[in-house]
């Protein structure tokens, strides 16, 4: 492969690996260091477009690593299109957000996935309320109604049904004092980014209450799309109304998933993929900062499955720590393994911890590997001397003698460096042995 080449393939590899996180709007230069996977389970039965839906983070969900107001946080689908969204709410202090995301498609009973991007210090804000022009405000809702003039109280329910801006269900007032008087009536208005109308156009249950509402007037006040606060009627025959909406009808299930580090990127290799039973393969373990700070304090935790491996030479991380890894930095951890059984063995994800810059612990994985392993030549539990490379031959040799080290140390330099010409230092070596053998014996 020529340098060109490399250098191509060099490049795919690094635009793979930082994925969107590089290609998101507003990115000021910068990067976004961490992601969250986010699964919306729809739960009513219904499909929804262009659907707004809540993403409630607290506690363990908040993203710490966010700037101030979450102004470096953005969305995108599972096609990496980058989703409309509007920040309702984001405190550091408690650990609480309201974030309202404009999803494309939520299919009926079906999951959908979109991932949270965050940590990207020269982000600017796109978060804007316009993305919910036509906010969904279908379900149900449930607040209170009062009279200008009076200390009468009513309960207002809302039952509201939409096609794009427009709205139409019925309205349910009851008096508080006599809860037996009530009016059911049909309603129809419309809705845009941060108001909500509409008035009162016949009657479905007898009307027992003396009055009824032809002009309502709410709006959202920043509280979208959870509260709603007004007026009805607006001269002295009218008065207040506050609404919220009733959460037991939500529509979607939201599941926020453990965050992924982008800053990182750990890689786990094998190499042969493929050998015979009782023969070795190297396992290499890649940890590249390609962020803009450093890490410290790097611990790199592996593990084989110890009945059909024996660990044989390297670096084994149980763990295995570095102090600091720089922006642009690499570390590696290579080891041997010698299989005892046949099979396809799935090798489990290796874990990398760290602090950032902040000193926060971060986790993350590498994926899984395959290593092949095919039955030897020969029956039983012993390494095949065929399929024996020349260093392990050696060693089967002289693990016996006193001495064996030095001797092993001698004999394996010559024959890892001509590792293609097996059978002829193999054959020194036994001659070797056999010739000191003879001489230690006299």
């Amino acid at each position: 492969m020529n340098r060109f080449a490399r250098f191509l393939i060099s490049i795919i590899f690094i635009l793979l690996a930082c994925g969107t996180s590089s290609a998101l709007s507003e990115d000021g230069g910068g990067i976004w260091d961490y992601s969250r996977d986010i699964i919306i389970q729809e739960v009513s039965g219904n499909t929804f477009t262009d659907y707004n839906v809540l993403v409630e983070l607290e506690d363990d969900s908040f993203p710490i690593e966010a700037q101030e107001g979450g102004i470096d946080i953005r969305f995108t689908d599972e096609d990496d299109t980058e989703l409309n969204y509007w920040i309702e709410k984001f405190d550091s202090h408690t650990k609480k957000a309201k974030i309202w995301v404009k999803v494309p498609y939520v299919s009926a009973n079906s999951q959908t996935k979109i991932v949270m991007y965050y940590g990207n210090p020269e982000a600017r804000s796109v978060s804007s309320s316009k993305v919910l022009r036509y906010p969904d405000v279908s379900g149900s809702w449930i607040g209170t109604l009062n009279m200008y003039g009076t200390e009468k109280k009513y309960i207002l329910n809302l039952d509201l049904s939409q096609d794009g801006s427009q709205i139409y269900g019925n309205s349910k007032i009851t008096k508080v004092e006599s809860m037996k008087r009530y009016a059911i009536m049909d309603i129809s208005g419309s809705v845009d980014n941060n108001a909500l109308s509409y008035t009162e156009m016949s009657k479905i249950d007898p009307f027992n209450l003396d009055f009824f509402l032809k002009n309502v007037d709410l709006k959202f006040e920043g509280k979208f799309p959870s509260t709603l606060e007004g007026y009805w009627n607006y001269d002295t025959y009218g008065g207040t109304i506050s609404l919220r909406r009733n959460n037991s009808e939500s529509v979607a299930n939201v599941t926020i998933s453990e965050p992924q580090v982008l800053s990182v990127f750990v890689t786990k290799t094998v190499s042969p993929q493929s050998i015979r039973q009782f023969n070795e393969s190297t396992i290499t373990i890649k940890i590249k900062n390609i962020g803009r700070t450093e890490i410290t304090d790097i611990e790199v935790v592996d593990s084989t499955n110890p009945p059909s491996f024996d660990f044989m030479r390297g670096n084994y991380p149980d763990p295995h720590k570095f102090d600091i890894l720089e922006p642009g930095d690499a570390k590696w951890v290579q080891y041997t393994v010698r299989a005892n059984k046949n099979g396809t063995f799935i090798l489990d994800p290796c874990t990398v911890t760290f602090a950032d810059k902040d000193r926060n612990i971060q986790t993350i994985k590498s994926e899984s590997v395959s290593l092949k392993v095919v039955p030897s030549i020969s029956s039983g539990s012993e390494p095949d001397e065929e399929a024996m490379d020349p260093v392990s031959r050696i060693k089967e040799l002289t693990e016996n003698f006193n001495g064996r080290g030095l001797l092993y140390h001698i004999l394996s330099v010559p024959i890892w460096i001509f590792s293609n010409k097996e059978w002829i230092f193999s054959g020194i070596g036994v001659i070797i042995i056999s010739i000191w053998l003879k001489n230690r014996d006299k």
